[in-house]
């Protein structure tokens, strides 16, 4: 039997170490979530394969050449939610997933964390070594699942969340490309035509002297501003592009623009109902593990993309520490909705809020998966009336003078 090192955790995030004598790494683990624990680093004490100088000399050395794919993100998410459920520990799962011989983005990833990890470095911490591939909300909900003792659970959860979120962005592009095909083929004619056809034209209906209609007055006046000041047009843009860069990473400026885009139709919806199913529930993982509320919240922000709802959730923890009730604290955001809000209430008033939790965050998913279906199924009517719209604008611009000098002449 061999010796192993391991690093656990209980319920309450509390560490523990020590050694354990084991046939196998399999084993060893059954035997440590036998105690009520959960697997954070379980190590062999002489490790017959990667030692640490070639370890260290490996991380070192290592470099991604390109990204994984986001599908790849996914996978590794459900992959490593399954083998946690196991009972493997981390490191053991991410070996489980190298491949000896693989090659490419993904494999390099892996085997990049699985060193980080092996080096004593918790796996969030090694998923920020990776921030192109990892987001923010990742890396805070892993660490929240480390904290909480329920890694498992927690990746579950993240899988099932990306899987649909995955599912329905490809969805979309599946809907709209249609469209955009149509659209970029029509603009580039009008393009086109304005800078090449309607300078004639424009010459033309200057010798007759009739009078333009509005929408050809509009057109011509387009055109000559693309002849004249193309350059300084596109430098106006490329300017404003990054204007609007720079402001969305300025802290206070993304306060404001997040909240706006909750109040957008429909897709304002969507995006708070699929926030707070994330939020919800990793609030819910958090106290099932014995992590008390205010506690829980100080781990909350980063689970959102929204900083907006960041600053309120860092602001209803502050109320929790002062004795206010969680649903005191949310019902006055106008982006809580006010059926969460009745369940948060129950949920306290009942002392199962954790529970209550869970089902709010279900609740959320449906009515944000509804909404997804909604927004897909008005997604390409809407693109193809604008590319419509724009047509009829252009024949309209060029058929009503021609019918004026027609009738002039006639």
């Amino acid at each position: 039997m061999a010796s192993y090192a391991y690093e656990a955790r209980n319920r309450s995030g509390e560490r523990f170490t020590g050694k354990i004598k084991a046939a196998s790494l399999r084993e060893a683990a059954h035997q440590i979530r036998a105690k009520g624990l959960w697997v954070a680093n379980l190590r062999e004490l002489e490790p017959a394969s990667l030692p640490p100088a070639e370890a260290s000399s490996k991380s070192s050395f290592l470099t991604i050449s390109s990204q994984p794919s986001r599908l790849e993100v996914v996978l590794f998410c459900r992959q490593l939610a399954v083998m946690l459920s196991a009972g493997l520990p981390v490191h053991e799962a991410l070996k489980a997933l190298c491949q000896p011989d693989g090659s490419g983005a993904y494999q390099q990833m892996l085997s990049r964390l699985l060193t980080d990890v092996i080096q004593g470095k918790s796996l969030h911490e090694a998923l920020q070594g990776v921030p192109k591939v990892f987001s923010t909300r990742i890396v805070s909900m892993v660490k929240a699942g480390e904290a909480a003792g329920s890694l498992d659970v927690m990746f579950l959860r993240l899988a099932d969340f990306l899987e649909k979120s995955f599912a329905a962005r490809e969805k979309l592009k599946s809907v709209l490309l249609y469209p955009l095909i149509l659209g970029v083929t029509t603009l580039l004619a009008l393009l086109g035509i304005t800078v090449f056809i309607l300078p004639t034209f424009a010459a033309m209906l200057s010798d007759f002297r009739a009078e333009l209609p509005l929408p050809t007055k509009l057109l011509l006046d387009f055109s000559a501003l693309i002849q004249q000041d193309g350059m300084v047009v596109l430098l106006c843009m490329g300017l404003l592009v990054l204007a609007s860069v720079a402001a969305w990473h300025q802290p206070v400026i993304r306060c404001v623009l997040d909240a706006w885009r909750l109040r957008i139709p429909l897709y304002g919806r969507l995006l708070c109902y699929a926030e707070w199913q994330m939020l919800l529930g990793t609030l819910s993982v958090l106290l099932a593990n014995g992590i008390c509320l205010h506690e829980a919240l100080k781990l909350l922000p980063e689970a959102t993309n929204n900083h907006y709802l960041r600053a309120v959730v860092s602001s209803a923890c502050s109320a929790v520490e002062r004795g206010t009730s969680l649903w005191d604290a949310w019902h006055r955001c106008e982006a809580f909705p006010e059926v969460l809000g009745e369940m948060v209430r129950a949920g306290e008033k009942s002392g199962e809020l954790e529970g209550m939790l869970e089902k709010g965050a279900g609740l959320c998913g449906v009515i944000a998966e509804n909404e997804s279906a909604r927004l897909q199924s008005l997604a390409e009517p809407a693109a193809i009336f604008i590319v419509g719209g724009l047509v009829f604008f252009f024949a309209l611009s060029v058929l009503l003078p021609l019918l004026g000098m027609m009738e002039a002449l006639s």
